[in-house]
């Protein structure tokens, strides 16, 4: 994709009110927390798109809704100790 259509993405997105998200979001390299795009996907199909979003969330919550990847759990309780 070139320079100026992934500007016109952005504008048309803008315009329909979507938001474009990355893994970026949720990963924290200063606390080695990194998402793959399996658990990245997993998170956003949870509503967790961002360090924000885990501040809905109690870390028992957060347990019972990833009981089958611990790995997403350990990434997110990780997250959930510092940002809330």
């Amino acid at each position: 994709m070139g320079q100026a259509t992934l500007q016109e993405l952005y504008q048309i997105c803008e315009e329909q009110g979507i938001k474009l998200r990355s893994v970026e979001e949720l990963n924290d390299r200063e606390r080695g927390v990194r998402f793959d795009d399996f658990l990245c996907m997993d998170a956003f199909r949870m509503g967790i798109k961002s360090k924000d979003d885990l501040r809905r969330y109690s870390l028992e919550e957060l347990e019972k809704m990833c009981p089958k990847d611990k790995r997403l759990f350990a990434r997110l309780k990780k997250l959930k100790t510092v940002y809330g």
